[in-house]
């Protein structure tokens, strides 16, 4: 799958889309800074910005997210 059509399967700038392909992402690879960065990567093709500016703000929203999910 090219970039394109991950973009258009899941929006990377919502949160839940961002969050799902992070995940997907990580589960090939060991470390979830590596998957981070792909995935900025990947947003910063697609839309020509970044979602977070640093791991540490990425983490503090993905705790958020994380435990949102657990309120459901």
């Amino acid at each position: 799958m090219d970039l394109a059509e991950t973009a258009q399967k899941t929006s990377l700038l919502t949160k839940k889309g961002y969050f799902e392909r992070f995940f997907e992402i990580q589960s090939n690879l060991y470390s979830g800074m590596a998957a981070f960065e792909m995935l900025e990567r990947e947003v910063y093709k697609v839309y020509g910005v970044n979602k977070y500016s640093s791991y540490y703000s990425f983490k503090t929203m993905k705790s958020r997210y994380l435990r949102s999910l657990q309120k459901k």
